[in-house]
């Protein structure tokens, strides 16, 4: 009888599909053809075996092109977030590079004006906030050299 199968087989082309005690979207407990199956069931018994491996190698070629594509796709997936993360890297480097010739700038302005006051300071000759006495250095509140407003370190 067609589409009725043995305890373990289907007529041909499914001999090898085989039926166990499992449950079976396509095949009921008696060996009966589900019905909302029918139809594929009904349309592969019409197939040709030649037809049926043409189909299959059709199917392992689309397969293959469809997993060749998804690595495409995964590889500039990849690529297009190597370009976003060295953007966001050259992207921070600028912008610590920008602050520390931010930085260097207000110190070199700050040694700038302590410089300049010194040099006001030795041009009035106001000597008058020097003090000496016997056994000290003089001092004074202006820095001794331009180095001594040199920044230290990097």
């Amino acid at each position: 009888m067609a589409g009725i199968a043995t305890k373990h087989t289907l007529p041909a082309p499914f001999h090898e599909y085989e039926l166990d005690d499992a449950f079976d979207e396509m095949v009921d407990s008696g060996g009966a053809v589900r019905s909302h199956y029918r139809h594929i069931y009904e349309a592969l018994r019409e197939l040709t075996g030649d037809e049926l491996r043409r189909r299959h190698v059709g199917l392992i070629q689309r397969r293959d092109d469809v997993g060749e594509l998804v690595l495409r796709d995964a590889a500039e997936v990849r690529h297009r977030g190597d370009r976003q993360r060295h953007r966001d890297q050259r992207k921070e480097l600028f912008r610590v590079q920008r602050l520390r010739r931010q930085r260097a700038n207000e110190q070199q302005q700050h040694c700038e004006s302590e410089l300049s006051h010194a040099h006001k300071f030795v041009q009035d000759g106001d000597r008058n906030q020097l003090k000496s006495t016997p056994g000290t250095l003089l001092t004074s509140s202006a820095p001794r050299s331009p180095a001594a407003c040199r920044r230290k370190g990097p």
